[in-house]
């Protein structure tokens, strides 16, 4: 039976008051209630086209209000180096409430290198990281809520830097399981990195990959393996030995001082496992070809107004075929009955943002967002023809304390 939110809250209080008094944790939390409008009816009549590849939130596919964070995070020290971080969500509708649970070694052998073990966000994509207090609107952007605002269970290695001047920064590698919160299936594992700079106080700028595959158990074989792409596609062993092969690198930019913010981020990489081929049958098979390539750009950028009044302007582009890669003399995203549902993928936002304090904008704010979508990845109802979309406007309320 599924908890309730006031239930988790109060065990986690309860937990609070367990710790010795000397060793009290620091407790830290974010609230988010979330009003959302759809601005026509395709968003909640309307189907998904082909392989769905377009993310779009629940809370998006109708009008009505939505518990969309109530994170609640506690950090504490055993010893000058090691430390531990607990973060849960109980809003969370399905699966384990648990976000982030982390324990930090900081320094070890001397060699001022950091070990950080658990369940925690695989350091891909800028916004991805970027706390959910600290958006500059009210959801992520396309590339970094698939790719980047993920759990997955490992470890990292940081090693922080400083070089001549104003610039500084770190460095993570590491290892991760690849299945996210579920427990490991297989030997397979990702491989990330990660090099953060940061230019004074204004200019932050980086890079980042992931090299991984399948996140299933590898127990087929070549001659066992389904042909996920149907008879025109690759055979049994090609799909065997691709594994789902996953990957992707990105770079991104931002500046920000008390007025303006911007923040600049591009993705690419193979889709593997992420729309799974290996293991399925052709009539489950998520993606189009075997090798299928992803692109994503963002650029964002708010103006701070005295008195806590910020404008918001962002434009995002997601293309989940670069080259419409598929197999056979049928192109899938034209169908016979008309209509261009190429999975390329457009967003503009404009926002405004008020905080009740203006000189800590997270603490308390109401966030006002026009979400418009690009029209192609939603299959036409009756009386309708070609692709279809459908805009939102969101109105955010936060707190953090």
């Amino acid at each position: 039976m599924k908890r309730s939110l006031f239930h988790s809250v109060f065990s986690v209080l309860v937990l609070v008051g367990t710790f010795p008094l000397g060793a009290q944790p620091k407790m830290s939390g974010l609230l988010q209630i979330w009003q959302t409008q759809m601005l026509d009816n395709n968003l909640r009549w309307n189907s998904g086209f082909g392989k769905k590849y377009y993310n779009l939130r629940s809370e998006f596919s109708e009008n009505g209000t939505s518990l969309r964070r109530s994170e609640f995070k506690m950090t504490g020290s055993i010893a000058p180096d090691v430390d531990w971080e607990l973060m849960i969500d109980p809003s969370i509708a399905s699966g384990s409430i648990v976000q982030d649970l982390t324990l930090s070694y900081k320094n070890i052998f001397s060699s001022g290198i950091e070990l950080r073990a658990g369940q925690m966000k695989n350091y891909q994509s800028f916004e991805g990281l970027t706390s959910s207090s600290e958006l500059m609107t009210a959801e992520r952007s396309q590339l970094a809520r698939v790719f980047g605002d993920n759990r997955d269970r490992g470890f990292a290695l940081i090693k922080p830097f400083t070089l001549e001047g104003d610039l500084s920064g770190r460095v993570v590698v590491g290892s991760f399981n690849g299945a996210g919160k579920l427990a490991d299936a297989n030997s397979q594992k990702d491989l990330v990195w990660r090099v953060e700079l940061n230019n004074g106080k204004f200019n932050k700028f980086g890079f980042y990959g992931l090299e991984g595959a399948t996140d299933i158990k590898d127990t087929f074989t070549a001659t066992s393996t389904p042909q996920a792409f149907g008879t025109s596609g690759p055979t049994a062993t090609a799909i065997y030995d691709n594994l789902d092969a996953t990957r992707n690198m990105g770079v991104f930019y931002q500046f920000m001082n008390s007025e303006y913010r911007f923040e600049l981020e591009y993705m690419s990489g193979l889709l593997g496992r992420r729309f799974q081929s290996y293991g399925l049958t052709s009539s489950a098979v998520k993606r189009d070809h075997l090798d299928q390539k992803f692109r994503g750009m963002v650029a964002s950028l708010s103006y701070t107004l005295d008195g806590g009044h910020t404008f918001v302007a962002r434009y995002d582009s997601m293309n989940y075929n670069v080259g419409n890669q598929f197999y056979g003399p049928t192109n899938p995203y034209l169908p016979s009955a008309g209509g261009n549902f190429s999975p390329d993928y457009k967003e503009a936002t404009l926002g405004y943002t008020y905080a009740f304090l203006p000189e800590a904008n997270r603490k308390a704010n109401i966030k006002i967002n026009y979400i418009k979508r690009s029209g192609n990845f939603l299959a036409p109802r009756t009386g309708q023809t070609g692709a279809q979309g459908g805009d939102s406007i969101v109105i955010a309320l936060q707190v953090a304390f």
